[in-house]
């Protein structure tokens, strides 16, 4: 029985660990210092990325001996300046806090998660997700959509955060197949949630989503429930937190 249990801590601890959270951010600019090791044979490389977030500035200290990575990313700097952050579930805290983190190469993405990966054929991998699918939570209020990640998060789903309807727009655009529901406020920076969901849903019909509206605000509510009438899988109504798991599990059932 002591095995048993051993192998199955060991099993969901590994799980937790392989976890990532996925943080959008914007590139501002790069630092990069390439110089021969001690030894001669090795390069020695100190390579930064200042970048903004939703959680404010952040400086993104490159590591990993992955050079053709490193070229790969730095070519597509040149003409691309929005970027997706892969930090483990384990470094999640701390990376909320720091201004300087240290993060493997290859765990920096373009938006559509698409990265340089070398093969018997040179080509790059196709755009389609692969993995469990993300619940996208949109809103320009941190603390609310750090209260709305948790819940999610303790629900089992991996996580994807803005706080733009428009850089979220752009992240589902790229790669719809990634999002198995959306989690947006109806007041947002960038275009307002109203025209994000309806972007959304013109992609893919059945996409589960929950509008979240003001407290008290029933004009708000009311406007947003004509934009939506006769969709089954958009949810118009305030986003009460002691309810949410419920309203989650029940929506993603009925979509089931």
């Amino acid at each position: 029985m002591k095995r048993v249990l051993f192998v199955a801590v060991f099993l969901t601890v590994f799980a937790v660990q392989s976890q990532a959270r996925d943080y959008m951010v914007g590139f501002v600019s790069e630092y990069y210092r390439e110089q021969a090791a001690d030894t001669g044979f090795m390069k020695r490389v100190y390579h930064t990325l200042q970048v903004n977030s939703d959680l404010g500035s952040r400086l993104l200290i490159l590591k990993g001996n992955d050079f053709e990575y490193r070229t790969w990313l730095r070519e597509y700097l040149s003409s691309n300046k929005r970027l997706i952050a892969k930090v483990p579930d384990t470094d999640d805290d701390y990376f909320r806090i720091a201004r300087a983190y240290e993060i493997d190469v290859t765990r920096i993405h373009p938006i559509d998660e698409q990265r340089w990966e070398p093969d018997e054929i040179g080509a790059s991998p196709g755009p389609l997700f692969k993995g469990e699918r993300h619940v996208l939570i949109v809103d320009s209020n941190e603390k609310r959509r750090g209260l709305i990640d948790l819940i999610v998060t303790d629900l089992g789903y991996p996580v994807t955060v803005s706080g733009s309807g428009t850089d979220a727009l752009l992240m589902f655009r790229m790669q719809p197949d990634k999002f198995r529901m959306v989690i947006a406020d109806s007041t947002l920076d960038g275009i307002n949630g109203v025209q994000l969901v309806k972007n959304l849903i013109k992609t893919e019909p059945q996409l589960p989503v929950i509008l979240g509206t003001g407290y008290g605000d029933k004009g708000t509510e009311d406007d947003a429930l004509k934009q939506f009438t006769g969709s089954e899988s958009v949810v118009v109504k305030p986003v009460v937190l002691r309810e949410l798991s419920k309203t989650i599990l029940s929506l993603l059932k009925e979509q089931a």
